[in-house]
């Protein structure tokens, strides 16, 4: 079985409200582009599901 890299939220406990919902919305992206033809190629090399292109492009 192959595994992806954790989605990270660094320093939880210090983000205000806002960044929190700023994160919750990127992780709503992060779940389309999982729906979408996504391959382990374009993750393997990521320590976090957070650095994919994919993300980033949105």
């Amino acid at each position: 079985m192959d595994y992806f890299p954790p989605f990270a939220v660094m320093g939880t406990h210090n983000l205000s409200d806002q960044a929190l919902n700023d994160y919750k919305n990127y992780y709503g992206k992060l779940i389309d582009v999982l729906q979408s033809n996504l391959s382990l190629k374009d993750i393997e090399s990521k320590s976090f599901i957070n650095d994919i292109p994919q993300l980033n492009s949105l």
